[in-house]
């Protein structure tokens, strides 16, 4: 009983945790925040952008994993271009 115990709280603090990406589009260098990232057969990325909302497909692009305190910095800053 106690071994399940264990197991579950362990299972259950492993779904709880959010990765965080820097996606950056390399034709015009601008970042963008998200928590997560759909790769399409083509090599284009799928986002949704923290800032704006905003769904977007990126054909060329770099997603760099980040800590939630380069997310947050990130989507607060109010940078919105390099």
């Amino acid at each position: 009983m106690k071994k399940m115990i264990i197991i579950m709280l362990v299972l259950l603090f492993v779904a709880g945790c959010t990765t965080y990406y820097r996606v950056t589009n390399l034709a015009t260098e601008k970042d963008y925040y998200t928590t997560e990232v759909k790769y399409k057969d083509s090599g284009a990325v799928d986002i949704v952008d923290a800032r704006s909302g905003s769904k977007i497909i990126l054909p060329s692009s770099k997603v760099e994993q980040i800590t939630e305190d380069e997310y947050k910095r990130g989507i607060y800053s109010g940078e919105e271009e390099k």
